[in-house]
């Protein structure tokens, strides 16, 4: 009696190398790419009114008022700088907004400013918070007095990089335009 050939003998093993091989490749292929950096953090860009609040991730933005403040009494600001004080009014809509503390971005240099609370001598303050918490429903204004060299003369951008508060809608950069 004859042995049957190698390729008779395994031909139900030899089909299933050939289509799980690539499949299991491709899907390899497509969750890490799924999970790069630069697909997982592209954000959308949204530019908000700042007389009017702005439907975003569910919840709303705004409205913002932005103007230098005048009095310094009680705050250490550095010769050569002044202070600017934005609220951004922010409302977690049912399911909540994450946000980190927004900075105030000179439209015309690119420069860029952070939230300089301490740094003037004010304390933290839960009924002035600088970031997002992510709960749901209307929340305290933002507070964020940002200092400034004197020769800068805006506008600027107010910029917000949020997410939802349970991670189920990409990244968003809210742009809110201010003079000050």
């Amino acid at each position: 009696m004859m042995a049957r050939p190698w390729w008779r003998a395994n031909l139900l093993p030899a089909l299933a190398l050939v289509v799980l091989l690539p499949l299991t490749a491709g899907t390899i292929t497509i969750n890490e790419w799924r999970q790069s950096p630069e697909v997982m953090n592209r954000a959308e860009e949204v530019t908000v009114d700042p007389e009017a609040a702005t439907e975003v991730l569910g919840g709303r933005i705004g409205p913002v008022r932005a103007a230098p403040i005048e009095d310094l009494t009680g705050m250490d600001v550095p010769p050569g700088t002044r202070l600017l004080a934005a609220r951004v009014e922010i409302d977690g809509g049912s399911a909540g907004i994450l946000c980190g503390e927004p900075s105030l971005v000179e439209q015309s240099s690119g420069r860029l400013w952070m939230p300089s609370r301490e740094e003037i001598g004010l304390t933290p303050s839960p009924q002035e918070p600088t970031s997002c918490t992510g709960a749901p429903g209307p929340m305290d204004a933002l507070i964020l007095p940002y200092l400034v060299p004197t020769d800068v003369e805006g506008p600027f951008w107010i910029e917000i990089e949020a997410t939802a508060a349970q991670g189920l809608a990409p990244p968003v950069t809210v742009r809110i335009p201010v003079e000050a």
